[in-house]
């Protein structure tokens, strides 16, 4: 075994276990229907990189139970940033002004997203993970 390749491994794995986790989580949420109330780009810069990411924000207001509540969480667990096209298309899906369906805690309603997916950042990161390991207990 090398355990030198154990370390990258265990990192690697990280991302994905915590997205499971995620996905685990709110697969008992509860939906409301909400109102979009802004939909704007974000661009992400890295530290000492020229890489550019986006991220799109969508803002949301809902009610539970009588009470307003406001969010802007899209995906449930991690935020990762995507290419311009594809921030632009997420946000022509979501306009101001529209209704759309989030989903929210069942007892801490301020907890809320609009979906629940695994990224394929998830998928790479898992497949990475699941070769280090064959690498390290093959060797």
């Amino acid at each position: 075994m090398e355990f030198f390749l154990l370390v990258p491994a265990l990192l690697c794995a990280l991302p994905p276990l915590l997205m499971l986790r995620n996905l685990w989580q709110v697969r008992g949420w509860q939906t409301a229907s909400a109102e979009v109330i802004s939909a704007e780009l974000r661009q992400m810069r890295f530290p000492r990189s020229r890489a550019v990411s986006y991220r799109p924000l969508i803002r949301y207001c809902y009610t539970v139970h009588g009470t307003e509540y406001k969010s802007g969480v899209y995906a449930h667990g991690m935020e990762v940033g995507v290419h311009k096209p594809k921030a632009q298309r997420l946000l022509e899906r979501y306009p101001p002004g529209s209704t759309i369906i989030v989903k929210h805690h069942p007892t801490q309603p301020e907890r809320a997203c609009i979906t629940v997916r695994f990224d394929p950042f998830g998928w790479v990161l898992a497949l990475l993970s699941l070769l280090l390991f064959v690498l390290a207990f093959s060797l």
